[in-house]
Formats: structure tokens, sequence, C-alpha cells
């Protein structure tokens, strides 16, 4: 079994089109817990640091953290542009983020032996705060154990950096893609859509609502048995 073929089925049985991009995961069982089949697939998917999302007639599923390094699919300069802001908001957070890595553990059923996986914040690991992040969930093997660990340190990491955003009305803007934010200081750089809402307004015309994260690289992958 595989995510790539299980977005297949789920994709085929909804009617959409499968998209699928990033390597494939392969995983003995999962199990759909009174879920919606579009749930179950994300769940699942971002056990394994990927996205999904519904869009045009698609089902697609792609690698957060490829999709964060593909260049920008709109540039948005603080003033003077067609796409400039009329309202923007910037949040940095401290708590349950900022990470320096994350550990996660597997018990071999045949030998009893513990592996920890370790992933390493390719952005914090140099500046040695010592913040790591624990994992409980259970998985299959050690090479999940890295792949969860890889995946939950970018999911928290995500969070630290946080962009509320609305521009004029752009209808080729969605989830997953990235965007540059210009003369914004600091805060100038590339961005993951989280979210974006089209809408039309009686006052206000088409207006574009956006929720962006910033980017939240890993590195230094490691597993070894626990002491």
């Amino acid at each position: 079994m595989s995510l790539s073929g299980v977005a297949a089925q789920i994709a085929s049985e909804n009617g959409l089109e499968p998209f699928y991009s990033g390597p494939d995961h392969r995983f003995e069982r999962q199990d759909q817990r009174n879920e919606s089949d579009i749930s179950f697939l994300n769940r699942i998917a971002s056990d394994r640091g990927c996205h999904c999302k519904v869009h045009n007639g698609k089902l697609a599923v792609f690698d957060a953290e490829s999709a964060e390094s593909a260049s920008a699919s709109l540039s948005i300069p603080k003033k003077g542009d067609l796409y400039s802001p009329a309202s923007w908001s910037f949040k940095v957070a401290s708590s349950q983020t900022a990470y320096t890595g994350a550990k996660a553990a597997y018990t071999d059923p045949k030998t009893g032996t513990t592996h920890l996986a370790e992933v390493k914040s390719e952005k914090r690991h140099e500046a040695g705060s010592g913040k790591d992040l624990t994992l409980q969930e259970r998985v299959e093997s050690a090479s999940q154990a890295i792949t969860l660990g890889r995946a939950r340190l970018h999911e928290q990491n995500q969070k630290e950096e946080t962009v509320s955003i609305e521009i004029m009305g752009c209808p080729k803007i969605a989830a997953g893609q990235t965007l540059e934010l210009t003369d914004f200081g600091s805060f100038s750089g590339t961005y993951s859509v989280k979210s974006a809402t089209h809408r039309v307004t009686g006052s206000g015309g088409y207006k574009t609502s956006l929720e962006l994260t910033a980017p939240a690289p890993t590195s230094g992958v490691s597993a070894h048995d626990e002491v």
C-alpha cells in the first residue's frame, strides 16, 4: 500500500483527477476513523510531510518542503503594485514552535531494540537552543520514525512566522503555492500559501485573503539505538 495509491483510489471514487508530486511512501496498514475520504487522506499525507488539496477538479498530493523551494508564483510589493496589499498582519510565535529538532522512537518487534530517529531544523540546528520536539506517535519502522519526525518538525516550525494579507482578487493563487513579499523589511521573503479565500463584495469588489507561513526546512537526519 502506498500514499500515491490511496490518493489515486480516493480521487477515482470522488470523480477527481489525481495529481501526485514528491517521493512515494509505503506502509502496511492505515485505518480510516469515522472521517471523510479527504480528511483521511489529509491526515496520512500530513504524517509523511505532504499536503493535499482539491482544486479545479483535481486531488493533489505534494511534498510540503519541495513545494516551499519552488519559484514564487507571484511577487507582492508592499506599495505601488497592482497586488500591493490593502491590509496585512505578521505574527511571530514562540510557543510550540521554533524547535531545534524532533525525536521519534520505534521498537523493533523482533529484537525488542528501540531505535531513536532525530531530525534537525535547517534554520535552527546551529543556534544550539536545545528545544526538541518529542513525538509519542506509533510508527511501523525506523524509516517511518524519521519520516514522521521530519513531518512534525516542519509542521510545528511553520507556525513560528505567519502572515495574514489581503490583496486585489487573484484567481491563480491557491494553497500550496509559494509567494514572495518584498519591501516588508525583516519580513520580506518567500512564504507558502496555507489558504487562499476568494470573495466578491458589494463595496470592495473582488478580494483574495491569504494565510501564509514561512519555510521551515529540515536537515541532519539520523537514527540510532536508544540508550
